[in-house]
């Protein structure tokens, strides 16, 4: 059986991400992969989590 950095017949894809991003930052990191830039191989985005916010009251 297929057996790839995880349990067998299981693959962990997350050797090819190579950036995070905020939802927010996908324009401009879209520029990036297209243009191989700051050696971009795969970004995946995420929602920002606005429960780890602090706020000052």
């Amino acid at each position: 059986m297929l057996e790839i950095g995880g349990q067998e017949g299981q693959i962990d894809p997350s050797f090819v991400i190579t950036h995070t991003v905020f939802l927010e930052e996908g324009p401009g990191m879209y520029k990036t992969f297209r243009d191989k830039e700051d050696g971009c191989i795969k970004a995946v985005p995420q929602a920002m989590n606005l429960l780890s916010t602090s706020t000052q009251v």
